[in-house]
């Protein structure tokens, strides 16, 4: 009898498939994002590049180890959090060398999109403070992914959880 996968297992599916898209869709629209603006204002744009490319197929190759688990899978979820991780420091401490650019990076952008920009609420977000919660609220959130991937790990090695033992 098939046993029902855990609810970090479904956490985890939905955390890295929508990282796949998010990936996906800051290469694709990449000059009215904000990211692009961080790493291009500096001429990094190929840094920019690299960081989304490593990030989509990690992010894409968790995602397809958590429908086909094995050891390698363990680890490339790791590593994509990793360089989410990564990333994200990377890109918010440059971002704080120009927070009035990307104050207008991020408005110009929500514009183009069809989306209200509020002044005072950009005004309220870039600054240092903003920005220094931003990274913590992310590393919070890989943080706590990370902590579901070592939890079921037992999923990728193929060892029996518990649960799975008292099943027989």
């Amino acid at each position: 009898m098939a046993t029902s996968r855990p609810w970090l297992w479904w956490f985890l599916v939905v955390f890295f498939l929508w990282s796949v898209g998010k990936d996906f869709q800051l290469m694709i629209t990449h000059q009215r994002g904000v990211d692009f603006y961080i790493f291009d204002q500096r001429g990094w744009s190929g840094l920019f590049f690299a960081f989304m490319s490593a990030s989509f197929l990690l992010d894409f190759g968790a995602s397809f180890a958590l429908f086909r688990p094995s050891a390698k899978g363990f680890w490339v979820c790791l590593a994509a959090l990793a360089l989410g991780m990564v990333y994200n420091v990377i890109a918010l401490n440059l971002a704080l060398s120009d927070l009035e650019g990307v104050k207008n990076a991020y408005i110009a952008g929500r514009e183009l999109r069809g989306f209200p920009a509020n002044l005072e609420a950009a005004t309220r977000i870039f600054t240092p403070e903003g920005i220094k919660a931003s990274v913590l609220v992310s590393a919070f959130f890989g943080l706590i992914a990370i902590g579901a991937v070592i939890v079921i790990r037992q999923y990728f090695f193929g060892v029996p959880s518990q649960k799975d033992e008292d099943a027989v």
